[in-house]
């Protein structure tokens, strides 16, 4: 059997995202997403905001139509295969994590379209009665 590693991944995104497009005409949609929580130290008594950041992928057609809806500080789940990748720059090591996503679920997308003008509040019996 092989090894698959699946995450689902609830967090906000650091940046719009990039709408690029492969040789191939397949669409490409990064962006990173930055998971925040808190713990407790039991060292200070207080509890510490630590985030993790996670570069994303999305393939196809439907990552294409969400990409202007992928703005920055926008709630998202991503679910997905995760990737590792390790090196090292100037003896400082990095880890970059990656996940290929499959779906990406948008929490709260508000329309930028402009709102209709709400109609004033009209009586049912406004109109002209003989008495």
């Amino acid at each position: 059997m092989p090894n698959i590693s699946f995450i689902a991944v609830t967090g906000n995104l650091g940046n719009d995202a990039e709408l690029k497009y492969l040789e191939s005409g397949t669409p490409l949609v990064k962006f990173s997403l930055a998971f925040n929580e808190s713990k407790w130290d039991s060292n200070t008594q207080q509890r510490e905001k630590q985030s993790t950041w996670y570069k994303v992928t999305w393939f196809g057609k439907l990552g294409e139509s969400m990409a202007l809806a992928l703005t920055k500080g926008s709630k998202v789940t991503v679910s997905g295969t995760l990737s590792y990748y390790r090196y090292s720059i100037a003896g400082v090591d990095k880890e970059i994590k990656e996940i290929n996503a499959s779906m990406v679920d948008l929490h709260n997308h508000q329309k930028s379209e402009a709102k209709p003008e709400p109609k004033p509040e009209q009586h049912p019996y406004d109109d002209d009665l003989p008495f």
